[in-house]
């Protein structure tokens, strides 16, 4: 079976990127074909720069579709949204089936509020997939409901497993590693962690920052200040990214918005325990006070009094434990087998 991924290729970097990366691998295990096609430069490239990689990405498409069995759109929300459905028509036209994977951060701004005239036209586009697809049981009700449809399914996010030592997870607690991966932006909460920090400077708490944004300049600051103990990693490649989570003692993901987070799972993997929000499908990954900590978006004191019980090495080694368990579920050879059935329902 041959199928055409549009969104996202090798080169790529971001959640989306990591999806598709993970079931390229894991599609040569199953006799799948993947051709992946990128559709924009994402956060890298100028607007002249993406308008290119897109028209570049429509030509080599309908040069190639016709050798295809399926097509599997990755996108997200707002500027994705319409630059997959000009895919989604031509598939329709062509006679290819669809599917529609969304990995929204900001999914309920964006298909929950349209009214009128704009709530029809994403109607029409999302009845046009042969199957629509999201990341949890909530958002599949929520989107179903909203625009009436009735081939929406839910596929979870795979993550490779990592083996890691968790003696770590187990030592004193006289000094606690944090860590947090990313894109420095405000949505994923970031500015409350540092304010976190600030709160927490006298307590033996390292906070570790790994990524890259626009608000680059206020974890430059915070690790330049010296009453607070953080420190900038910078962006992290796989191995690197690995061993700064396993180096750490919980991973904390202060985000606003997002879809189902890889960088948890990939944590869940190692066994390093999870602070985050409650929102979108993270819920569905850790269970407050079962297998990590959760919070509502910007409740700082929350947010600190989550950190202060990761204290406790005894309930971080719980929390290990249970989401190592939980974690094989999104291992990729059994996503991937659950990606297959729905690839082989579509193609006749």
């Amino acid at each position: 079976m041959k199928v055409l991924v549009v969104g996202t290729d090798l080169t790529s970097n971001g959640g989306i990127a990591s999806v598709v990366k993970t079931f390229y691998k894991e599609s040569k295990n199953h006799c799948v074909e993947y051709k992946l096609l990128k559709t924009t430069g994402y956060k890298h490239g100028s607007k002249l720069n993406n308008l290119i990689v897109f028209i570049k990405a429509i030509v080599i498409f309908l040069c190639s579709v016709k050798s295809i069995d399926a097509v599997h759109l990755q996108g997200s929300s707002h500027g994705s949204f319409y630059r997959k459905s000009i895919f989604l028509i031509l598939c329709k036209i062509l006679g290819k089936p669809v599917i529609w994977n969304f990995h929204a951060s900001r999914f309920e701004e964006f298909f929950l509020t349209k009214l009128g005239l704009r709530k029809e036209l994403v109607r029409f586009l999302l009845n046009k997939a042969d199957f629509v697809i999201v990341l949890s049981a909530k958002l599949k009700a929520e989107l179903s409901n909203y625009y009436t449809l009735d081939n929406v399914i839910v596929l979870r996010n795979p993550v490779d497993p990592v083996s890691y030592s968790r003696d770590k997870l187990i030592r004193s607690t006289a000094y606690l590693k944090v860590i947090f991966l990313g894109f420095f932006i405000k949505n994923k909460g970031i500015l409350d962690l540092i304010e976190a920090a600030k709160v927490l400077a006298n307590d033996n708490i390292e906070f570790s920052f790994a990524g890259a944004g626009e608000l680059q300049h206020v974890i430059d600051e915070a690790s330049n200040n010296t009453r607070l103990n953080v420190i900038n990693l910078g962006w992290l490649d796989s191995e690197d990214k690995y061993k700064a989570i396993s180096d750490s003692d919980v991973l904390i993901l202060p985000s606003y918005r997002e879809g189902m987070p890889i960088v948890i799972l990939e944590a869940m993997s190692i066994g390093v325990p999870v602070i985050a929000t409650n929102i979108a499908a993270i819920p569905e990954l850790i269970d407050d006070n079962k297998n990590g900590l959760l919070y509502e978006p910007g409740d700082l004191d929350g947010l600190v009094n989550c950190i202060c019980r990761m204290k406790d090495a005894d309930l971080r080694q719980k929390f290990s434990n249970l989401s190592s368990k939980k974690v094989e579920n999104y291992y990729p050879d059994a996503v991937f087998k659950d990606l297959k059935k729905i690839y082989k329902e579509i193609v006749h």
